[in-house]
């Protein structure tokens, strides 16, 4: 009896001491609990500081050069390294259909490289070609740049093509938004300027208002090419029957030109090239006429040398026969023509003239220039 007396006591007594450690630990855990609450607020509140360093981050972000955006927009690119055109096949085989061609200077994007053979799009076409005959990446930029073009397009209206890096330079030409011109890449410039090819002088065009790019090609379908090779034998034969009009439209313009005075002729080519003039540029067209008519290098009477092909425009496109029919130059081209006929010359023995746009030296007339 009292053997199980003790027993109970010690029960009691250990279920006591085990609720007692049970209360501690729960009162351990919710006091870490607070304590790692507490802690997660402090850290999570952003800070001013914080956000200052982070928005500094953002505006601090360098931009890419001009020449690595370049080279990441050709990393997946393709030249084909050809002399004349390369085969773009339907499947990964020589045995397949042709899809198309890439010519010497078009550049295609990657889309699948094998052991022997790349996929690719060119602009519509896609299809296979042979890796011996491929250049990718910054190798084929480098090509690229070697053997095509640098271009330069307008992007807006009324840009002018100065003599020099100034904007009060001499203008040499106004161009139309689109306009596209060849780049001197060889040219020294200064910042805000790109160097171009105009009439065989390096000019310049501001920076700001062209778009400067390489003047890669794109392959072509088959389809493309058939209707490509359609629309030149159009324009061949349409050249040919113009060539023949304006050889029949000649005949007919030297015939009626055939009995007339050369008083009478003479009077309407230079009404003709210089009826707008005063009268000093006048005379100077007939004389230029003359001078030809005297030299070795042209035909040796005036009838010839006005209807020379390829020399006097209003010759060529009936404007002369038109203007001896109907009678219109005026007293002062009569004038003129009789001084020049007459061995008169006030251009010192020139053979040509034009229009006078600054770009060429020589004896200046009115809005002609002489040489």
């Amino acid at each position: 009896m009292k053997l199980k007396f003790r027993m109970i006591s010690v029960c009691l007594i250990l279920s006591f001491l085990i609720m007692a450690c049970g209360s501690a630990a729960d009162n351990i855990d919710t006091e870490k609990l607070g304590v790692e609450e507490e802690n997660t607020e402090v850290v999570t509140t952003p800070t001013e500081s914080t956000e200052t360093q982070s928005a500094e981050e953002v505006i601090t972000e360098p931009e890419l050069t001009q020449e690595e955006k370049e080279q990441l927009e050709w990393q997946n690119a393709m030249m084909a390294n050809v002399e004349d055109s390369l085969n773009v096949r339907t499947e990964a085989d020589v045995e397949s259909d042709l899809a198309g061609k890439m010519e010497k200077g078009d550049k295609a994007t990657v889309l699948e490289i094998g052991e022997e053979w790349t996929k690719v799009e060119s602009g519509e076409l896609v299809g296979y070609v042979k890796n011996e005959y491929c250049i990718y990446g910054l190798e084929a930029l480098a090509y690229a740049k070697e053997n095509c073009d640098t271009i330069a397009t307008t992007t807006t209206e009324g840009l002018r093509i100065r003599k020099e890096m100034s904007t009060e330079s001499k203008i040499m030409k106004r161009l139309e938004e689109g306009d596209v011109m060849v780049v001197d890449t060889s040219a020294e410039v200064e910042d805000g300027w790109v160097a171009v090819k105009h009439k065989d002088n390096v000019c310049y065009v501001s920076a700001e208002f062209v778009m400067v790019s390489l003047n890669v090609g794109a392959g072509m379908t088959m389809e493309e090419i058939e209707e490509q090779r359609r629309k030149e034998e159009e324009a061949k034969a349409a050249a040919e029957a113009a060539k023949q009009q304006a050889a029949a439209q000649q005949a007919a313009n030297e015939a009626a030109a055939a009995n007339v005075d050369d008083l009478t002729l003479m009077a309407a080519i230079i009404y003709c090239e210089a009826g707008a003039e005063n009268y000093d540029t006048q005379l100077a067209v007939g004389a230029v006429i003359m001078n030809r008519v005297r030299s070795v290098g042209y035909p040796n009477n005036l009838h010839d040398v006005i209807y020379q092909r390829g020399q006097f425009g209003p010759a060529r496109t009936g404007k002369l026969a038109r203007v001896i029919a109907q009678g219109k130059a005026p007293s002062s081209c009569y004038q003129a023509a009789q001084e020049a006929l007459n061995g008169a010359d006030n251009t010192g023995g020139c053979l040509h003239f034009n229009d006078y746009n600054g770009t060429r030296d020589g004896l200046v007339y009115g809005g002609m220039v002489f040489w």
